[in-house]
């Protein structure tokens, strides 16, 4: 476990320098994109292995880890259903795929609905703290 602090270090440090050299050159937008699925694609990885290493030492936490697998797969349908693939036009482009522009409002949408709950899981969890 403690290799597992040290990845996390050098991950978040890697983010941060990342997202401010792309912040520093706005044009380089793949930058930040390629650097976003290289850490989906890492999360999604870690989130499975975990899972399995989990499921083979606690065979009765199996059910609780499919309950949260299907939580998220249930907020990303909902997000898939409220997602638009209408054309969008912006000053300098104008975008027509509506495959892509329907997988990205749903990442939105996934993003901003698990936030707002991990920032409820925050608060409820502090709450409920305080008064144990």
């Amino acid at each position: 476990m403690k290799h597992l602090i040290w990845v996390r270090y050098i991950l978040m440090t890697l983010s941060v320098v990342v997202v401010l050299f792309g912040w520093l050159l706005r044009e380089n937008v793949d930058l930040l994109l390629n650097w976003m699925y290289i850490m989906l694609i890492l999360g999604v990885g870690a989130m499975v292995i975990m899972s399995v290493i989990s499921l083979a030492q606690n065979p009765k936490a199996a059910v609780q880890a499919l309950l949260g697998f299907a939580a998220i797969l249930v907020v990303v349908g909902i997000a898939y259903a409220l997602s638009s693939g209408s054309p969008l036009t912006t000053p300098t482009n104008y975008y027509d795929n509506s495959t892509e522009l329907k997988i990205a409002d749903t990442g939105l949408f996934a993003m901003y609905a698990l936030m707002i709950g991990a920032i409820l899981a925050i608060v409820v969890g502090e709450i409920r703290n305080a008064f144990k």
